[in-house]
């Protein structure tokens, strides 16, 4: 597979986010939740110039509170 990824785990939760970059999908985002054996909770398309900073941060808010 052709992409980029980025994980952001919370080792407490046993909780990650996945962000992955498609190169043959330029432009899209796709943000997946799940733990550290691989089962994925949900995942979302966006595009990649409405992700911010900000939009990663209220994600992490949300997923790794208990």
């Amino acid at each position: 597979m052709k992409a980029n990824a980025i994980t952001i785990d919370c080792i407490a939760l046993d909780k990650k986010i996945v962000i992955l970059i498609h190169d043959d999908k330029l432009g899209i985002v796709y943000i997946a939740l799940d733990n550290k054996e691989g089962d994925i909770y949900s995942s979302s398309e966006y595009e990649l110039v409405n992700i911010s900073e900000a939009i990663i941060v209220e994600i992490m808010e949300v997923n790794f509170t208990s």
